[in-house]
């Protein structure tokens, strides 16, 4: 009897150890979420171009080597935009994406850039180009540069300022210029209030602060004169050749120069900085009176 009982003893344990408690099944997940795209400003840059394509300022020259002394432009010039943009999810996300420049606070849209090559072998990073010109005929003053991203993504800051058609004026210090107790053979006779100054000013409302900026336009001035005729007898003149000016305020270094019909260009000159001048008169043999004549200023912007 103990014999049988230890034998199924056994028979029951090995019954045990070889049971199947069936098969469960379990769902691997894992999410992987998309890279959201980054401008880059390490390599990114604007540039103005002049009316003959030339490129007048860039930004990875500034301040130093532009022909231009601030980021001013004008209409029917051109701005170049250049943009790098980094998207981890590849290539094909990168060449589709639109970027868009728009000129901030007004977040006025002036067109979209043109993915032009990827920059690195995983092809994450590229750049992208533009150029717009039109848009800034009816444009004026202060913006900001930006870009924004497929419509998601911005806007980024690019540059700022950017000086869109800068308002310009220019400003006489003195009614007119002037000598009086002449005589007939007096020479080098200085005018009434030497030194006169002559102020060409450019700046831009700022709309967010209420306030005019000044912006360093450069500018190239011009200058010449008529003939000074006696009133009431304009046959009997004072040659313009018999007036002189020197310029910036230097009689004692800066040679005087006698006025010529033809304008003259007397040198180039940023706004916002008087230019000051000095005249000095011969006096012919000629009729007393009154006598007067024009000085004209001519002043192009660079």
């Amino acid at each position: 009897m103990k014999k049988y009982i230890g034998i199924f003893l056994i028979i029951m344990m090995l019954i045990v150890t070889s049971i199947s408690i069936g098969d469960d099944t379990y769902t691997s997940e894992a999410v992987i979420e998309d890279y959201y795209p980054t401008v880059i400003y390490l390599d990114s840059y604007i540039a103005i171009l002049n009316e003959t394509n030339v490129d007048i300022w860039n930004q990875t020259n500034y301040p130093n080597d532009n022909d231009r002394s601030d980021s001013y432009i004008w209409g029917g010039e051109t701005l170049f935009v250049n943009v790098t943009v980094r998207d981890d999810n590849g290539a094909s996300e990168l060449e589709g994406h639109n970027v868009e420049v728009f000129l901030l606070p007004e977040l006025e849209p002036i067109g979209s850039l043109s993915f032009v090559d990827f920059k690195n072998i995983e092809k994450t990073i590229a750049y992208f180009t533009g150029t717009f010109s039109s848009e800034f005929a009816s444009l004026q003053c202060k913006h900001n540069v930006s870009v924004r991203i497929s419509s998601d993504f911005g806007p980024f800051w690019i540059y700022d300022p950017l000086y869109i058609n800068p308002e310009m004026s220019a400003t006489f210090s003195e009614a007119n210029i002037n000598w009086s107790h002449l005589h007939v053979g007096d020479m080098d006779v200085e005018a009434f209030n030497n030194p006169y100054e002559y102020n060409i000013t450019a700046r831009c409302w700022i709309v967010y602060q209420e306030a005019w900026y000044d912006v360093s336009v450069d500018t190239e001035v011009s200058i010449n004169a008529t003939d000074m005729a006696l009133l009431g007898n304009p046959s009997i003149v004072i040659p313009l050749n018999h007036i002189r000016y020197s310029v910036d305020g230097s009689p004692d270094h800066t040679p005087y120069t006698p006025f010529s019909l033809t304008p003259v260009k007397i040198g180039e000159f940023v706004a916002n900085t008087p230019i000051e001048f000095n005249f000095t008169i011969d006096v012919p043999f000629i009729d007393p009176g009154i006598y007067r004549g024009d000085i004209n200023y001519f002043v192009n912007t660079i």
